[in-house]
């Protein structure tokens, strides 16, 4: 795998972080006040249709950001669902 590769792993893995310290700043305060359900369905929607394409290229960047944003968000959605 060339460096540019390994670079680009460790920015989307960096940048998808903030779906899981959402999950979890939700579940420090039980609440889920200003969480936007609708932002994250969207958000959800884009990232599969991403897996899928990034699949259809056999882009490993692409599926491995799309999946790890994929969990985020069913995480997310599922704690702000358990919490309504």
């Amino acid at each position: 795998m060339s460096p540019i590769v390994l670079y680009m792993f460790l920015v989307i893995f960096i940048g998808n972080l903030y779906v899981y310290i959402q999950a979890y700043k939700i579940l420090k305060n039980k609440s889920t006040k200003n969480i936007s359900m609708e932002a994250f369905a969207v958000s959800l929607f884009a990232q599969i249709n991403w897996f899928i394409y990034g699949v259809y290229i056999g882009n490993p960047v692409i599926i491995f950001s799309s999946t790890m944003l994929i969990i985020g968000c069913i995480l997310v959605m599922s704690i702000i669902f358990l919490l309504k």
